[in-house]
């Protein structure tokens, strides 16, 4: 599974205000977000891809999976 990419950029800039430990900060916003997700082109992040199969821009931009069909398009 990828990281949601929303998610682990407001993580970083909470821990840097806040001094709080990026990765557990990650962690404390997935729970708090479960009920509410981020969508499929927030989780891929900025510099996502558009999907072959599904056609949307939910290619991860670091793992190349789709974080709703887990096509794999490599580079």
């Amino acid at each position: 599974m990828s990281t949601c990419e929303k998610c682990w950029s407001d993580a970083y800039i909470i821990s840097t205000k806040c001094y709080y430990n990026h990765s557990d900060t990650y962690i404390t916003l997935l729970l708090e977000r479960f009920e509410n997700p981020c969508t499929a082109e927030e989780q891929a992040g900025q510099y996502a891809t558009e999907c072959s199969y599904c056609k949307k821009l939910t290619i991860h931009q670091h793992t190349n999976i789709c974080v709703i069909c887990g096509n794999f398009n490599p580079k």
